[in-house]
């Protein structure tokens, strides 16, 4: 297991595809009966959805589809010919949509990505880590931005265990963590 990822190895590898969850997905175990259901709803879910899409920098196009809500959306990137064929071919044949890919991506910057110091210059460099910060990671976005807090502490050879979460408060008040090299649990509280 590699643990020199600070910030989080997922926000480093992932694809940086982002979807939101329809009313459809949240009640989709109540409808067909199997797990449990959820304890939430889209629209209890929806303005963190918005939240986080105006940080991290989401592009899109707005579709209007319901089973695929439309988010805080930065510019999208237009279909090439190819696409927009099949996306015609895909509706006038089958009634299906192609929809252009939602990316936590900057394309043209908000006041918070200015901020951040992000932006997407299109030179394909995204693949090998994109050095403009033009794709929402970690250690381009939230790392130096809770940097800027004072309050931030980078503990290496971690890997997050659970959350700690305090009843009575009703909030989270640390992390546990298992120490990568030793492998002891730690529990890390807010200060």
């Amino acid at each position: 297991m590699d643990t020199r990822l600070p910030g989080g190895r997922q926000s480093l590898i992932w694809g940086r595809a982002c979807a939101r969850w329809s009313e459809m997905d949240f009640t989709a175990p109540m409808r067909y009966g199997y797990g449990i259901d959820w304890p939430i709803r889209y629209n209890d879910i929806a303005p963190w959805y918005s939240h986080v899409e105006q940080f991290i920098g989401v592009c899109g196009i707005k579709e209007h589809i319901e089973t695929m809500p439309d988010g805080e959306f930065l510019p999208g990137y237009e279909l090439n010919c190819v696409e927009q064929h099949v996306k015609d071919v895909l509706w006038d044949k089958f009634k299906r949509h192609y929809v252009s890919g939602r990316w936590a991506h900057v394309t043209e910057p908000n006041e918070i990505q200015k901020q951040q110091g992000r932006y997407c210059l299109n030179r394909n460099l995204c693949m090998r880590g994109c050095p403009f910060g033009g794709y929402f990671s970690s250690v381009t976005s939230t790392l130096p931005w809770a940097k800027l807090t004072g309050n931030l502490t980078v503990q290496p050879f971690s890997v997050v265990h659970s959350i700690i979460y305090d009843e009575p408060k009703g909030k989270a008040t640390g992390v546990r963590v298992i120490d990568a090299n030793t492998k002891r649990l730690q529990n890390i509280l807010q200060v």
